[in-house]
């Protein structure tokens, strides 16, 4: 009785503090889930739609509160300025546009988390039915923009591309409404091709779609950021933020009309249909997850693209630094890790493990040190998660498995899943798996069925799995328990057992380095040994953390482990059916037809016979193949060393390029750009090799697919520039994507075409001579007229003080014109020396002066329109002559159209922002259309050979561009003055300023 009483107190004890330990467990987990959430805000770039559906899905679907946050989604009006809305910290996120990449490189803190949109939807909307058929014709027009649009570097690139800026347009403040567009109270609004065409298209109306992308600017658009001071300070939240935000947008993304469904019902302000909606989720789909791109990917790459084109804009001068620029997640943030899993590896500090002592090449012990694949794999976890692992030793898998059930341990490495295991242990997904095999004497055929040896006697290790899994899948087999994989192995040696099992990798092992001669692998299990990472089932924290560590494992390292351990022969299955045959025919006669013995011996040789015909015309055949395959491989090498003979001996310098990075090149281009070998130039990036003028023409996809030919200015190791003609061609193999850029050095080419310019240019200047000379008829004649009229005044003696000094003057006055304009052209033909301030319209007027006697001549009237004055600084006599040139080429014009019966020149300056227009237009009539982008190739000329070389127009545009860094653009216009139309070409020089 005392003794039945003390059991039952000790129960009740047992009792109260098992209810007590649950009690306080209990406590403990509602403490931790009490913790409060963490309070960011979003800022919205534009009204509530599926554009924004991740951020909507993740707040609704509880994917930020599972990482621990409450977000707040601020919504977007007119005046909202999203980037000043995140550096005041009003909101730690914000979502903008590519224009980010300026406002960093002015100094602005700008972290990028990633992208919605892989290709920027942004467009400019008109009805297809108003006036405006191009972009040129959006001049004067009344545009939709908010604020914040208004600095929207993709809008504003493509504006530029055509010489217009936003003081061009009528700017009227935005109202997200497109009927304002369909009752004309705007002429175009800023749009998304994912939404407000197809409202347009719900109304009945067609769109006229202006799109940057068809203008050469395809930026990333809707960029998700923060600022590096908020990540340092609080680099979880950042990640869990655009954690949780990715996976609200994938979900929205596979689900497209139940989260449109959504936004149609709570987050629809601008009333948008639902099949509005799912217009938009399937256009966003499509330019989001481009070319099989993760969702929210930036490449530094692509950003490196984007600020190369800025800079060739001026909108970028300095290059941005992309390690503060980019977001890159640390070690662990970036497998995904939740704070409470953080929590966990921050309380454990270690991890203990134990593994089987003697299980190589898998893993084992070898002088205290653990060796084998699982020690490389422990490497890969302690290096992902940056906490120290710490081996517990054993004697062998009995107690390993005996130290992680009473917790000794925290981690098996390699075990296999089994019920059995599943009340102590968590496994991961198989990480290792494997064929089972069979090892018996090298003198023991090979068993194609397994099932034919079962009832042999088969060695298992002890303990392991595989012996619990055989016995279950066959009932009937014979297994014999050993101490370990040596011990089995030798007992096969030693005739004790038939075979040996486990998996392939292991008895591979042990055969080639212990038992080459005696023992092989003779049959195979229909099955494999798959084997996870274990880990103690009472830390569910730490199955997790293994999991989501080995799920970023990509095969290729999983691949190298394995590679770095085994290198195993195995003998291949022999059809050994015509002998089994064969043997129990002979057994049958043997047993009931002794007699026969003489006819079987005879079948036996026929069929030797037979066998060795067969082995020698397998042989023959084999000889046959060794020799194609030899003389193949010969024409091959043949082929290869003609090619190489051929790449290292053309002129051209020849470069192969993967993603922009040079990978190969030939002698020529080690040559020409004064590398010694090819290890110099590998992984240089090609955009190093060229000017910056000329990288927008290697981003230019058109020239690219239409393989165009383009001059560039190409630069070699010692920092020298020198013209070359560029070309390339993209291949598509089947595992990459390269390049093939061929570049051919034209300096020689360049110092020929420089003596024609200058013969052109003497050809000019004795043209400019004969206009002088034409204008210094008259004042030479009103002097000669002023001298003999006073000789003859004086000789009758009727000369006065008045005549002489009116005679005086005006010989004064004529002496002074001719002066003048000897100095202006003695002005021009002095040629570049210095540098040196210099005033436009003063530049302009003197280029007047020099041709005035041929427009006189040929009753040209000039209409001036001078803005106020600006001053430049470079070569004054270049400009002079490219307005000259210009003139010139209006002045032939009228000479060829003799159907005006007035002849009009227009000259204009106009100052806009930091840069100076120089406008010539006449109304000669315009040039054909079918020439207008011909008329600055060099030689090219619509005159007589005796008339023109072709280099006028030419040398005009390399002066602008090179000198001035300038550009000059050609149209025909039809244009009215005083009430009549005329139609003319128009050249627009502009010029930036200092």
């Amino acid at each position: 009785m005392n003794l039945l009483k003390g059991i039952r107190v000790m129960y009740n004890k047992r009792v109260i503090h098992f209810i007590f330990l649950a009690f306080f467990i209990l406590l403990s987990s509602s403490t931790s889930f009490a913790q409060p959430l963490k309070k960011v805000s979003l800022q919205l770039m534009w009204l509530d739609q599926f554009e924004f559906a991740g951020f909507y899905v993740a707040k609704e679907k509880g994917f930020y509160q599972e990482f621990g946050l409450d977000v707040n989604i601020k919504k977007f009006t007119s005046s909202t300025n999203v980037l000043n809305t995140v550096l005041e910290g009003d909101a730690q996120f914000g979502i903008s546009s590519s224009s980010l990449l300026i406002e960093n490189s002015l100094g602005k803190d700008i972290l990028l988390l990633g992208t919605i949109f892989q290709s920027s939807p942004l467009v400019l909307l008109a009805l297809k039915d108003s006036n405006i058929k191009s972009l040129e014709d959006i001049k004067g027009k009344k545009v939709m923009i908010s604020k914040e649009e208004a600095f929207f570097v993709t809008l504003q690139t493509m504006l530029k591309s055509k010489n217009i800026n936003i003081s061009d347009l009528e700017i009227l403040e935005h109202t997200f409404d497109v009927n304002d567009l369909i009752n004309k109270k705007t002429d175009l609004l800023l749009a998304y091709s994912t939404n407000q065409p197809f409202t347009l298209q719900e109304k009945g109306y067609k769109s006229k779609i202006f799109h940057p992308k068809s203008y050469g600017f395809d930026f990333y658009e809707d960029l998700i950021f923060t600022t590096n001071k908020f990540k340092n300070q609080n680099p979880q939240v950042v990640h869990d933020f655009y954690t949780a935000s990715i996976k609200g947008w994938e979900y929205a993304l596979e689900n497209i009309e139940e989260v449109s469904q959504l936004i149609f019902e709570k987050y629809n302000i601008q009333n948008k249909s639902l099949e509005a909606l799912i217009f938009e989720a399937k256009e966003i789909k499509k330019l989001a997850l481009i070319n099989g791109v993760k969702f929210g990917t930036i490449t530094k790459e692509k950003l490196k693209l984007i600020e190369n084109s800025y800079k060739i804009m001026g909108l970028i001068q300095s290059n941005l630094d992309m390690s503060k620029l980019l977001y890159i997640p640390n070690k662990t943030t970036s497998l995904g890790l939740s704070s409470k899993e953080l929590a966990y590896l921050k309380q454990k500090k270690v991890l203990k493990y134990c593994i089987d002592p003697n299980w190589f090449p898998y893993e084992s012990i070898e002088s205290s040190q653990h060796v084998g694949m699982s020690a490389d794999l422990i490497q890969l976890i302690q290096a992902k998660l940056g906490i120290p692992f710490h081996l517990i030793q054993t004697i062998d898998w009995v107690q390993s498995l005996e130290y992680i059930q009473n917790r000794t341990c925290d981690i098996l490495p390699l075990a296999k899943d089994i019920p059995s295991r599943r009340s102590f242990l968590n496994f991961t997904k198989p990480f290792f798996s494997f064929p089972v095999v069979v090892a018996t004497k090298a003198d023991k055929l090979y068993v194609p069925k397994v099932k034919n040896i079962l009832h042999k006697k088969l060695g298992v290790v002890k303990g392991y799995s595989l012996n619990k899994i055989l016995k279950e899948k066959y009932p009937n087999i014979n297994i014999v328990e050993v101490d370990s994989i040596k011990d089995g192995l030798e007992r096969v040696q030693d005739g004790e057992l038939y075979g040996f099992i486990d998996s392939l990798i292991t008895i591979g092992y042990e055969i080639q380095n212990n038992f080459i001669s005696d023992l092989k692998i003779s049959s195979q299990f229909d099955m494999n040994h798959p084997l996870s990472v274990a880990s103690r089932s009472d830390e569910p924290l730490l199955h997790t953390i293994l999991e989501k560590t080995l799920n970023g494992t990509n095969e290729q390292t999983k691949q190298s482990i394995i590679n770095s351990w085994i290198s195993i022969k195995v003998e291949k299955s022999i059809d050994y059916s015509m002998l089994w045959k064969f043997l129990i025919l002979v057994f049958i006669i043997l047993l009931a037809f002794v007699y026969r013995h003489y006819v079987l011996s005879k079948s036996k040789k026929i069929l030797e016979i037979k066998i060795d015909d067969k082995t020698k015309e397998l042989q023959t055949l084999n000889d046959n193949l060794e020799r194609k395959v030899q003389k193949r491989t010969e024409e091959l090498e043949d082929s290869n060393e003609v090619f190489q003979h051929m790449l290292h001996t053309t002129m051209e310098a020849i470069f192969i390029l993967e993603y922009n990075y040079c990978m190969d090149a030939n002698r020529e281009a080690l040559e020409l750009f004064q590398y010694k070998n090819n290890e110099e130039l590998m992984e240089t990036y090609i955009f190093d090799f060229i000017d910056e003028n000329s990288h927008e023409y290697l981003k230019s996809d058109e020239k690219l697919s239409k393989n165009i030919p383009y001059e560039v200015k190409a630069i070699k190791k010692d920092g020298s520039i020198f013209p070359a003609l560029m070309k390339q061609h993209s291949l598509k193999t089947k595992n990459r994507v390269i390049k093939i850029l061929t570049l051919l050095d034209l300096t020689y080419i360049k110092e020929q075409e420089l003596k024609l310019i200058t013969q052109s240019k003497m050809t000019s200047l004795a043209e400019l001579i004969g206009n002088i000379a034409h204008q210094w008829r008259q004042p030479l004649a009103s002097i000669t007229t002023a001298a003999s009229g006073m000789r003859m005044q004086k000789e009758l003696d009727i000369l006065n003080d008045e005549d002489i000094y009116s005679n005086c003057d005006h010989i004064v006055s004529s002496s002074n014109y001719l002066s003048e304009t000897i100095n202006e052209f003695k002005h021009l033909i002095k040629g570049r020396k210095d540098k040196k301030d210099f005033k436009i319209n003063e530049t302009v007027q003197q280029s007047l002066n020099l041709l005035s006697g041929v427009f006189k001549t040929n009753l040209v009237e000039l209409i001036q329109d001078y803005d106020d004055d600006v001053v430049l600084n470079g070569y004054g006599n270049d400009l002079t002559q490219v307005i000259v040139d210009i003139l010139k080429n209006s002045n032939d014009a009228f000479l060829e159209n003799n159907e005006n019966t007035q002849k009009l020149i227009f000259i204009k300056t106009l100052k806009i922002n930091n840069r100076i227009a120089i406008s010539i237009k006449d109304n000669a009539g315009g040039i054909k259309e079918d020439i207008l982008d011909k008329i600055f190739e060099p030689y090219f000329t619509t005159k007589h050979k005796a008339q023109g070389t072709g280099l006028g127009l030419y040398m005009t545009h390399q002066i602008i561009s090179d000198s001035f860094r300038g550009n000059i653009q050609v149209s025909n216009e039809t244009y009215e003055y005083n009430s009549t139309t005329f139609k003319g070409a128009k050249l627009t020089i502009v010029l930036p300023l200092p």
